[in-house]
C-alpha cells in the first residue's frame, strides 16, 4: 500500500509498503502508473469516471500542486505483474476541517469539486474486502493523529457501500451515517400492472381512473405507445402543446 502524495507519502503496516512519491502530475511518473490505474478503472466494483486516471490527473494538474489533497493507493502482491504488484484501490482525499470553530477538527474528505458528482473510490471487484481492509489499516495508522474520515456521496447499495458497512461491522470501526438519499430508479416488474400496483397507491389509481372518466365525458380517449421519433415531430408537437398549454398561463387578476 502506498501514499501517492499530492501533498505527502507515508507507509503503513500490514499491507505491502511502499515509500515512493509518485505524483500522478508528473508526466514521466504518469506514464507509468497510468496503466495500473486504467486497469483498475476498468475492473472496479463501481464505475467512477470522475476518479479514472485521465480526467482525474488533468483536473489535479488544473488545481495546482497547493490542492490538499492526498491519494492513496492500494496494492496487494501479483508475481504476474511486471513490478509484482496490482493496484486495487484507488482513494483519493482532501486535508480539510470538520465541526464549529471551537472544535475544528482536523479530517480527510474523499475528493470533491464542483466538477466532481460521484465520490465513489475505484475498488477492485474481486478484493473488495481487502481493499478496504486496506484503507482503515492505513486510516488507523495515520501519524499526523487524524482519525476523522468523511466518505460522502457514495452509493450505499453498491458493492462499495455495502463492503464498507460489512467491513465497519466486521472491525468494529466506530462510524456514523449522517444521511441518506434515495434516488430514482427504474425496477422493472413481471408486468405493468405489477409494477404499478407496487409503484402507486390504491387511492393514487383510483384517482387517476375518476379522471379518466372525466375525460371520456369529453370525447373518445385513446393510449398509443409512441415509437421512434427521427425526424423530432413529435417532440416539436409535444413542446408546443406544453408552450401553450393553460396550466401555464399566469393567473388572470
Amino acid at each position: 500500500m502506498a501514499d501517492c502524495p499530492f501533498c505527502e507519502s507515508q507507509p503503513c503496516g500490514g499491507h505491502e509498503k511502499d515509500d515512493e512519491r509518485d505524483d500522478p502530475r508528473d508526466c514521466q511518473e504518469r506514464g507509468r502508473s497510468a496503466p495500473a490505474w486504467e486497469g483498475l478503472a476498468r475492473d472496479a466494483a463501481e464505475a467512477n469516471i470522475f476518479y479514472e486516471s485521465t480526467w482525474f490527473i488533468e483536473l489535479m494538474q488544473r488545481l495546482g500542486p497547493e490542492y490538499p489533497i492526498c491519494c492513496l493507493f492500494v496494492y496487494r502482491p501479483d508475481p504476474a505483474a511486471a513490478d509484482g504488484r496490482r493496484l486495487i484501490g484507488f482513494f483519493p482525499f482532501l486535508s480539510t476541517h470538520k465541526g464549529p470553530a471551537r472544535a475544528n477538527l482536523k479530517c480527510y474528505r474523499l475528493f470533491d469539486h464542483v466538477l466532481v458528482y460521484l465520490r465513489t473510490p475505484l475498488v477492485h471487484r474481486d478484493h473488495v474486502a481487502e481493499t478496504l481492509d486496506g484503507l482503515f489499516d492505513w486510516i488507523d495508522s495515520r501519524p499526523d493523529g487524524v482519525r476523522l474520515f468523511e466518505l460522502y456521496h457514495l452509493t450505499g447499495d453498491g458493492p462499495v457501500g455495502v463492503g464498507i458497512s460489512e467491513r465497519f461491522a466486521a472491525r468494529g470501526q466506530p462510524h456514523l451515517i449522517e444521511k441518506g438519499i434515495a434516488r430514482a430508479f427504474f425496477r422493472p416488474a413481471a408486468d405493468a400492472e405489477v409494477f404499478l400496483a407496487d409503484a402507486i397507491s390504491g387511492k393514487k389509481r383510483k384517482e387517476y381512473r375518476r379522471q379518466r372518466r372525466r375525460l371520456e365525458d369529453l370525447g373518445e380517449v385513446a393510449v398509443t405507445v409512441a415509437g421512434t421519433d427521427p425526424d423530432g415531430s413529435w417532440t416539436r408537437r409535444f413542446l408546443d402543446m406544453e408552450a401553450t398549454a393553460i396550466w401555464r398561463r399566469p393567473a388572470r387578476r
